[in-house]
């Protein structure tokens, strides 16, 4: 069997294919790329067993069909090193052994196939649509909520971005249990059905590679055995389990009346904090006290066992009139929460009803009237 495909399409597809590979596993196959000649294209798949690739390429001639099993990193160096505008792939059978020949123009390789094709995981790729949606919303909305999924795996309820399609609106939601991220998406046109998915933490860092190429993103779903998800952006493809469980009731943790505010410049908040937390040790949770009162805010941190504090002053426009209020943070969780937003007028919501004498002990609602389909709650410490 023989093929020969264009060098971009070739190139695009391994670089993209690399990042689902498992390079370093025990599974030695993991390593390689499933390379499928078919009804006039190419097929390439890895897989990492969590994580699956395929991408299916145009052909410009083809002899025959097949497949084979070729490691991706040499096939990518290879590929990377054409001259030429055309790669031909080709596998020979000689007295029982088969051989990958890769011709890029001038040069031309033979290999040993490493592995009988067999012992490459079987991937299931048929899917059912459920969106399509602009591809870089999807993506920014992805790393908008990364940092909120929780980085335990062992609570595999919140170590991924759900995704709820509802009449209202397309919900993208993340929390790790401390504080919680809520996208808001309106419908350009409605969904045949409601439908949840789910998007596993160790996919995003993967979209900004495979969307890279198309205007659209597609998701599915894959119904077997195990559900898995699906995303298509062009001629690639990345699938993942989908976790089928219940997940946490988000909505009700999405304070409604909180009456007391706190607005304020984002990044002048964040530069306050980044100048206390200096105080911190790098493993330690860095516990910072907001003190609230009329036009200002300040910031304190310290360190009880050292004796080292700091304190930082800011100016807000407050409705808090008649005493001061204190909010403890994790001050990380506070960095990131005002990191996530890309505007930088931010009102802090909280209810002065639920003040004790270690600070608010309800949860605090951080949005922005430029940036609406954004909200963050996030759970105060004591202090």
């Amino acid at each position: 069997m023989r093929v020969e495909v264009r060098k971009k399409d070739l190139a695009n597809a391994t670089k993209k294919l690399l990042k689902t590979a498992d390079c370093r596993s025990n599974i030695p196959v993991l390593a390689c790329l499933l390379a499928e000649i078919e009804n006039g294209k190419l097929r390439l798949t890895t897989t990492n067993l969590e994580v699956t690739g395929w991408a299916e390429i145009p052909v410009k001639a083809q002899d025959g069909e097949g497949k084979f099993v070729f490691p991706i990193k040499k096939l990518e160096k290879i590929v990377s090193k054409a001259k030429s505008n055309s790669i031909v792939l080709e596998v020979e059978e000689t007295e029982g052994s088969r051989k990958v020949i890769i011709d890029i123009g001038k040069t031309s390789f033979s290999f040993k196939e490493p592995f009988p094709v067999e012992e490459f995981p079987e991937v299931e790729r048929s899917f059912e649509s459920l969106l399509e949606m602009d591809a870089e919303t999807f993506l920014n909305i992805s790393k908008k909520l990364l940092p909120f999924t929780s980085k335990d795996e062992g609570r595999y309820k919140l170590d991924f971005i759900n995704i709820e399609a509802k009449k209202d609106a397309l919900h993208f939601v993340a929390t790790d249990g401390h504080y919680l991220a809520w996208y808001k998406v309106d419908w350009e046109e409605l969904p045949d059905e409601e439908f949840q998915v789910s998007v596993n933490r160790k996919v995003v860092p993967l979209f900004k590679t495979f969307l890279s190429d198309s205007p659209v993103v597609e998701v599915g779903i894959i119904h077997k055995e195990d559900s898995k998800v699906v995303i298509r952006a062009g001629n690639c493809y990345l699938s993942w389990r989908h976790f089928d469980g219940v997940y946490p009731d988000w909505r009700s943790a999405i304070p409604g009346d909180n009456p007391d505010k706190a607005i304020f410049c984002r990044k002048t908040l964040l530069e306050a904090i980044d100048e206390v937390s200096v105080i911190f040790e790098k493993d330690s949770v860095p516990a910072g006290k907001l003190e609230i009162f009329d036009k200002e805010l300040t910031l304190s941190a310290k360190v009880i066992t050292d004796g080292e504090e700091a304190v930082s002053k800011i100016e807000i426009d407050s409705n808090v009139q008649r005493e001061p209020i204190v909010i403890g943070f994790n001050l990380n969780h506070l960095s990131t929460t005002l990191k996530t937003f890309s505007k930088e007028t931010i009102k802090m919501s909280f209810d002065t009803g639920y003040q004790t004498s270690e600070g608010i002990v309800a949860p605090v609602l951080f949005t922005c009237s430029r940036e609406p389909e954004l909200k963050i709650v996030v759970m105060p410490m004591k202090v």
